[in-house]
């Protein structure tokens, strides 16, 4: 089987999004069934016990909102009116789409895709965006071009754990710095 470009890159966003990991090669490698099946990628990950480690099933759907958009959101900043309002409504949306019978996994793919359609220069989640995209391009550098080996959740963490809005990924003199 073979994977596109494209392809790849949706499944180190959903690595990203989900684990606030780079996948790294061996991972990819697993991915590659996946191709073109995003959506069947974030289901089996979402049911993974690395992801319910870090989202323990017990959670209400409140907390799960929350935790989630929380660890998108990372350190960057929201901006409008009243940041924190956005932030929550974001919360009670998503918990209400949960409540309603959605799935993580829906929950999941849906703030990936809003992710990846939200404009850097958006005013409200524009740094967000940003931030996350930055995290992705680290993410691809260190498991592409540099084939990382890691596997354990943690040390693909580490790989952009200091990854913000600001932070150069434009070289790869920059993503090794990252």
């Amino acid at each position: 089987m073979s994977i596109t470009a494209s392809e790849r890159l949706d499944q180190i966003k959903v690595t990203v999004a989900l684990f606030n990991a780079a996948p790294g090669a061996v991972y990819l490698t697993n991915f590659v069934p996946f191709a073109g099946n995003t959506g069947a990628l974030i289901t089996e990950l979402v049911n993974d016990p690395a992801f319910t480690a870090i989202y323990p099933t017990y959670l209400t759907d409140a907390e799960f909102a929350g935790r989630f958009i929380d660890s998108l959101i990372g350190g960057a900043t929201v901006g409008g009116a009243n940041p924190t309002a956005t932030i929550d409504n974001a919360k009670s949306f998503y918990a209400a789409r949960l409540a309603a019978g959605e799935t993580r996994a829906d929950i999941a793919r849906d703030l990936i895709y809003d992710l990846g359609v939200t404009s850097e220069s958006d005013t409200v989640w524009g740094n967000v965006a940003k931030q996350f995209n930055n995290k992705v391009a680290v993410a691809e550098y260190y498991s592409v071009d540099l084939h990382g080996s890691a596997t354990s959740v943690g040390a693909l963490q580490a790989v952009i754990a200091g990854v913000t809005a600001t932070t150069p990924v434009a070289t790869a003199a920059d993503k090794n710095a990252a």
